[in-house]
């Protein structure tokens, strides 16, 4: 439960860094804000079903699910602080 929380954590702290950058920082086009929220899910639920998939007793299919609900809260979590706090310049002011 605790890495559970603990990987939550820091995927709230990975959207709120990222929110700064809203264009691609190596191929330059202009990042929506679901996706950079989905990106960011994904990458940071990546340890977390990594140590679930090397259990014996949990289903693969659990370690799906984890990646793509990480995704989905990721771009949630990006869509609310960019609606309440702002992206780009806003945030880095």
């Amino acid at each position: 439960m605790w890495i559970i929380l603990a990987d939550r954590f820091v995927l709230g702290v990975m959207v709120g860094l990222v929110g700064a950058f809203t264009h691609h920082p190596v191929f330059d086009f202009r990042m929506p804000v679901c996706f950079r929220g989905c990106c960011m899910g994904v990458f940071a639920s990546l340890p977390l079903s990594a140590g679930f998939a090397l259990a014996p007793e949990v289903p693969s299919m659990f370690v799906w699910l984890v990646i793509i609900a990480s995704g989905v809260l990721g771009g949630i979590i990006d869509w609310l602080a960019t609606r309440f706090g702002g992206d780009g310049k806003l945030i880095a002011e």
